[in-house]
């Protein structure tokens, strides 16, 4: 029964992984094997083999010892009520079982919720008919000072193409766990520098109209912001907010840097909040600089925004041939695609989460099956007698459920702190969730008894059917 219940699981987990792989994103060029590897199936044969073996030792050993006055068939039917050792080994594994269900439940549901949140989530700029990609000149032997001739020949070629609607280039891409990051430095009014936290981009022209981030106040990055001199910053309501606080940003300075002779930025505008490089941390500060007085030290992001939902997916690629077809483009996708990779991993675990939690509650449902099953098998003399006696067949089935819900319920308190490990252990990888939520904790205890309760309802039905007669001729 081992060696058969591995194969069979072999089986099961070469099709559990395929149909996983659809919750990861890993790119077009990614070759998975999912094949078997034989070591890991000759493991998990062996770990099959040694689970039947020593799970059959103890009753293998109690029936060699056995008197024959105890295995006769007249003293099994005899035997009473009392409950056997191996019963109560059995009752107390169920329990052990009951409470890593309960543990796998409940971090499959923070998963699920985090998901659900991060989708949530407002990435604070316009999402739909927006496409990017990335173009890395200096991988072709560009000198810095020819890529941004190389850019606004690619932009002038996209902005050619038949419905589109804006386009800008930047120096990262949003939600996409790229970034960069810096301080800005004020003089106060004692003259000392006040340090703050911003991240920043480069951005060029129509950058602010191709996102859909509105402007709150000032002017956005364009045209005129290039050349030497004081250099033009747009920053978000966050950076306003938290360098600025009650006074007027518009017009005020700072730098990126303490070394002498690093450039001053005077902010001319105000834009919106909008999500930088990830989903899940707090708004931050952000700088937003043109990208033609800070151009890019490598490669840059196009997004292109489209009037429909036609993919435009060739076009760009062959407006970007018309400027150099040495220089290759990659990362070609929506915004909705690149929000749907970033989630991916949160989806995976959502999925895996999930099918682990039932996987566990389905092994609970079929070992409680087993083991009321079994009692009722041992108790059909002393059900018949009570039948007689006048008990109800209702009362009799309830008595039956009413014993797995007390096991799901030992079970519960049992995995509740084991449960609240988990969840602070996984902790790292929610969002917007409690590791400790005693909602979710609540709605796994009520799945678990409902499962319990759903094993126990053929061997209630079948206690609840036995006849009275038919046992008492028997016995």
């Amino acid at each position: 029964m081992a060696l058969a219940g591995g194969a069979a699981g072999l089986a099961l987990a070469e099709g559990l992984a395929r149909a996983l792989l659809p919750a990861l994103d890993f790119g077009p060029d990614a070759a998975l094997d999912l094949g078997v590897d034989w070591s890991v199936a000759a493991f998990a044969m062996g770990t099959a083999f040694a689970s039947g073996l020593l799970l059959g030792l103890a009753p293998a050993w109690r029936a060699s010892g056995a008197r024959a006055s105890i295995i006769s068939a007249g003293s099994l039917t005899r035997r009473g009520s009392g409950e056997p050792p191996r019963q109560r080994l059995g009752r107390a594994l169920l329990v052990c079982q009951m409470a890593l269900s309960l543990a796998l439940v409940f971090a499959a549901l923070l998963f699920v919720q985090s998901l659900r949140r991060l989708e949530r989530v407002d990435p604070g700029f316009d999402t739909r008919h927006l496409m990017f990609f990335q173009v890395n000149p200096l991988l072709n032997g560009y000198e810095p000072a020819r890529v941004e001739q190389y850019w606004r020949g690619g932009l002038d070629q996209i902005r050619r193409l038949p419905a589109i609607a804006h386009a800008t280039v930047t120096t990262h891409p949003l939600i996409a766990n790229s970034s960069a990051s810096s301080s800005a430095y004020l003089a106060s009014a004692d003259g000392t520098l006040e340090e703050v936290p911003v991240y920043r981009m480069s951005v060029a022209d129509d950058f602010f109209a191709t996102m859909g981030i509105g402007i709150r106040t000032g002017r956005a990055i364009d045209a005129r912001d290039k050349g030497p001199g004081v250099f033009a910053a747009v920053i978000n309501e966050t950076m306003a907010r938290e360098a600025f606080g009650g006074g007027a940003p518009l017009g005020g300075r700072f730098r990126l840097s303490k070394r002498p002779g690093a450039p001053e930025f005077e902010v001319v505008g105000i834009a919106a909040d909008a999500r930088y490089s990830t989903l899940k941390r707090s708004q931050p500060a952000i700088a937003y600089l043109s990208l033609a007085q800070n151009p890019s030290p490598g490669d840059v992001t196009f997004y292109v925004r489209t009037e429909t939902d036609l993919d435009a997916s060739a076009a760009l690629t062959g407006a970007m041939r018309q400027v150099d077809a040495t220089v290759p483009v990659f990362g070609l996708r929506t915004q909705e695609a690149q929000i749907a990779r970033y989630l991916a991993q949160e989806r995976f675990f959502a999925s895996l989460g999930t099918t682990l939690g039932a996987a566990a509650l389905l092994l609970a449902c079929i070992g409680l099956y087993g083991l009321l099953s079994y009692a009722v098998t041992r108790r059909t003399p002393e059900l018949g007698v009570r039948l007689a006696l006048g008990a109800s067949p209702a009362g009799i089935a309830s008595s039956v459920i009413r014993e797995s819900l007390v096991i799901s319920l030992a079970g519960t308190v049992l995995g509740v702190p084991a449960a609240y490990a988990l969840g602070r252990a996984a902790s790292t990888s929610l969002f917007g969730v409690t590791p400790t939520s005693p909602l979710l904790m609540a709605v796994a205890a009520v799945v678990l008894a409902a499962v319990s309760a759903s094993a126990a309802f053929l061997p209630a039905r079948r206690a609840s059917r036995v006849d009275p007669l038919t046992v008492l001729r028997a016995d």
